[in-house]
């Protein structure tokens, strides 16, 4: 599910948020700050680049048929139908040249909102993110096969013409005799990592038919006790042409429409503050929070917790770090 972001003419970014630029002056940009598989909570970010205060503003738009705004704070709202008028609330209708302000709303569905103006001025298009490894150094990466114990690594595993290839069956063995996990087949980077910035950045092909299985995930090696072996799973499920939700099928919505199709996902993570930003093609689309202090590394393949063949292709396999 790609983001749209509304804009005007002349843009800025401001906290990873496009900005608009109505009469030169007053910006405005939207951005998600976390999704899950019936809405999401989002913000928008105000700002006066003009050379004098500004006393007031006012944000306007509307919603895509199937989302509503159901709460809304640090602002005040008035709803007619599908169009929403934003105002500012008391303490921060007053913004000072090059300060910032925001509101944030919590949405029923998942559309984002259209026709935006802010302060009478038009906004429109969609902006083009800037490239989510601007700043991040590529870094080379090993890896080994995990597969059914009892089988070579090339009945579930195949490397050609820079495609990898991994399929797992419902039926077979786990990755090592006597467990009790679920089978996979799955590529584990050696690279581990309790601190800084990491990021797995990969595109991936999911053939239809594939349904319960994780595709991308990290797995906390070292943690707390009695806290989560991940911090997070991706895995793919049947709906709307193949939907990628975290962990399971009532999970925040990641990506529609994957089946039998390339798309690329980058998974940035921030283990110092927490943060998991997830980038499809390029665009941001979820942001989640990691599970806590922990010592841990990338897997991607076919952790199959579904019936049948599960299969995921990957190609142009990166690790960036900063």
């Amino acid at each position: 599910m790609k983001r749209r972001t509304i804009f005007a003419a002349g843009t800025a970014a401001i906290g990873g948020a496009v900005l608009a630029s109505p009469a030169g002056a007053t910006q405005a940009g939207f951005r998600r700050l976390r999704s899950w598989a019936s809405g999401y909570t989002a913000e928008f970010t105000v700002v006066n680049d003009g050379s004098s205060a500004l006393e007031s503003w006012a944000v306007d738009f509307d919603m895509p048929t199937g989302t509503t705004v159901k709460s809304l704070w640090n602002a005040e709202m008035t709803v007619d139908g599908r169009s929403y008028a934003v105002v500012n609330a008391d303490h921060n209708g007053r913004v000072e040249p090059g300060q910032s302000t925001t509101f944030g709303f919590t949405a029923e569905g998942n559309g984002d909102p259209v026709d935006c103006t802010v302060n009478g001025s038009s906004c429109s298009g969609t902006a083009e993110p800037g490239d989510p490894t601007d700043g991040w150094t590529e870094t080379p990466f090993t890896y080994y096969i995990q597969k059914p114990w009892d089988l070579a690594e090339s009945d579930r595993y195949s490397h050609s013409g820079g495609v990898h290839t991994l399929w797992v069956y419902d039926t077979d063995e786990p990755h090592k005799e006597g467990s009790p996990t679920d089978p996979r087949t799955e590529m584990r980077w050696y690279e581990e990592y309790d601190s800084g910035e990491h990021m797995w950045d990969g595109d991936i092909y999911i053939p239809a038919g594939t349904s319960g299985a994780s595709i991308v995930q990290t797995l906390r090696v070292e943690r707390p006790a009695n806290t989560p072996a991940t911090d997070i799973m991706f895995r793919v499920y049947p709906e709307d042409g193949g939907t990628l939700r975290r962990y399971n099928a009532t999970g925040a919505i990641v990506n529609t429409g994957v089946y039998d199709r390339w798309f690329n996902l980058k998974l940035a993570h921030d283990a110092d503050s927490g943060s998991m930003k997830v980038y499809i093609d390029g665009v941001p689309t979820a942001e989640f929070e990691d599970r806590g202090p922990a010592t841990r590394h990338f897997k991607c393949g076919v952790y199959h917790h579904g019936t049948g063949r599960a299969e995921a292709r990957f190609r142009n396999l990166r690790y960036w770090t900063r």
